[in-house]
């Protein structure tokens, strides 16, 4: 048998029958009979020894295990059949009908074995002979239920070893034994038979959702309530298009003992939110069942989500997009995770992170400039790399062109987005320069770095995003010579003049290494004068 419908039940076999000798002790055990085959004594040989080669206990086939109780009383989930598990009608539980129904598994069980199986349904499909409980003790769809019972009597057997009717005097694998008792009762199976996790019976995935993940909605074949009483546990829990990586338990609740002590396994649910994500105010309203939690409260259509909405978060919900009072501009521009128009997302680590991610999260200007591995965060768009490392002069600082954000969020940081602000500073207005960008030519003037302010010269406006390299000759932006009060003579390496920091080449005065450090840093500088 293999894959039976949309999804395989693996956290079934966490219900185990706990025959605890309640009020008699294990010396009293009674046999309750049960008319017709059981699962214990004649289905589960025959499906282990029919179907067990692919569907044993370890990395069943399909997730189905001819060894699990739950497993074969399971059933296909709708829309598939709508069905739940026979309950005595006499009809087979669809998972298996399915598989048998499959052409290479027509031929698995012969006709005597289907008709043991349709007599163990026709019955009830009773898991066992029962010995001091009711065959119902280890069928999850039963009243009878043992996890019912114990819930109930809150977890008392299970719990202290002293009582007379501790689960521990029969079963080994139970929480607690009472002093001395070693052993087993006859025919009571271990506890960690089916409950497995680590933790045993106290696993969080024992009373808590499935196997692998302890929270709800339980398997709707066993556990036929209604969806909407699960609410969204599994949008919070499991990874899913609005977050890779899930939140915990602890997000929404106070952590938990394992030993049921304190306000754990009240019947009350509690919540103790996590500041970091939810918010320092953040509140649950039992009343209407809504939260209002930094999460989802961002200015959106749907703020305060009731717990029970079927349905999906949607951009927009928590916030629009973009937000109210948000740069303008393609979201992309500066977020890593959601489409260029804001109305999908990739899962990633960002989303509902509790912080406001900017480029690869790293809370500095290199999240969003420069390249991966780059230790200063210059953007290599336009003439960024120009001015990083100019040939002919001193680098120039982001602060001549921008006025720097302290934090990433800065209202500074996009006030002219998506494209940067121009706040012109530092060498680019020495000498009483003021120079101004033209945002429709991306020309700038009156730069002192340009020249502006030597001797009265006009020089040439150079253009954001040349790559002919026009504005890095000499002459661009001042004269060779430049006009009076400099001296006519054209010799700029003269040692009382420029001396090494200018080279007379057969193209003319080039700066060399030595002078790049002082040329274009607003200081006129020339031998003998400290500048």
């Amino acid at each position: 048998m293999s894959r039976f419908g949309a999804r395989a039940f693996a956290w079934a076999p966490t219900f185990v029958l706990l025959a605890a000798a309640f009020g008699a002790g294990c010396a009293d055990v009674r046999p309750v009979d049960v008319v017709g085959p059981t699962y214990d004594r004649d289905i589960r040989p025959l499906l282990v020894a029919r179907c067990g080669a692919c569907h044993g206990t370890t990395n069943p086939a399909g997730g189905w295990s001819a060894s699990r109780f739950t497993d074969v009383v399971g059933c296909l989930l709708p829309p598939v059949d709508g069905g739940v598990a026979d309950g005595g009608t006499g009809s087979w539980p669809s998972r298996i009908a399915a598989a048998l129904a499959r052409p290479d598994h027509a031929t698995v069980l012969d006709a005597a074995s289907r008709a043991t199986l349709q007599a163990w349904f026709n019955a009830g499909a009773p898991p066992a002979r029962g010995t001091m409980h009711d065959p119902g003790f280890a069928d999850p769809r039963s009243t009878n239920f043992h996890a019912r019972f114990l819930r109930a009597q809150h977890w008392a057997q299970m719990l202290d070893p002293t009582r007379a009717d501790s689960c521990g005097r029969c079963h080994e694998g139970a929480p607690t034994r009472p002093a001395g008792v070693t052993g087993s009762a006859r025919n009571a199976p271990a506890c960690t038979t089916c409950h497995d996790q680590p933790g045993g019976p106290l696993a969080c995935g024992t009373c808590h959702g499935d196997r692998d993940h302890a929270n709800p909605p339980r398997d709707p074949c066993l556990f036929p309530t209604p969806a909407a009483s699960t609410g969204a546990h599994v949008a919070h829990l499991r990874t899913s298009a609005l977050h890779q990586r899930p939140f915990t338990c602890q997000t929404c609740h106070p952590a938990r003992t394992a030993d049921f002590t304190g306000d754990h396994g009240n019947g009350v649910v509690d919540f103790a939110f996590d500041p970091t994500l939810a918010g320092a105010d953040a509140a649950y309203d039992r009343s209407t069942r809504t939260c209002t939690v930094r999460c989802h409260h961002q200015g959106g259509h749907r703020e305060a989500p009731v717990w029970t909405e079927a349905g999906p978060m949607t951009c927009n919900d928590c916030h629009t997009a973009p937000p109210a009072n948000h740069a303008r501009g393609t979201c992309t521009t500066c977020h890593a995770e959601p489409d260029a128009t804001g109305t999908s997302l990739r899962p990633g680590p960002f989303h509902l992170s509790g912080a406001i991610d900017l480029g690869n999260g790293n809370g500095t200007c290199t999240a969003c400039h420069g390249t991966p591995g780059d230790a200063e965060p210059w953007p290599s768009t336009g003439s960024h790399a120009s001015h990083r490392a100019p040939r002919g002069g001193a680098p120039v600082a982001c602060t001549s062109c921008h006025t720097v954000p302290q934090r990433p969020t800065d209202a500074t940081h996009f006030e002219n987005s998506p494209r940067a602000a121009i706040h012109f500073g530092g060498n680019a207005v020495a000498r009483g320069a003021m120079p101004a960008f033209d945002a429709a030519t991306l020309t700038c003037a009156g730069v002192a770095c340009h020249g502006a302010g030597i001797g009265g010269m006009s020089a040439v406006p150079p253009r954001w995003g040349d790559t002919t390299g026009a504005a890095r000759r000499c002459g661009q932006c001042h004269g060779l010579p430049p006009p009076p009060p400099h001296t006519t003579q054209t010799d700029c390496s003269s040692v009382i003049c420029h001396g090494g920091e200018v080279a007379i080449t057969a193209d003319g005065p080039v700066i060399t290494e030595a002078g790049r450090a002082l040329h274009q840093n607003g200081v006129i500088d020339h031998v003998g004068v400290t500048p």
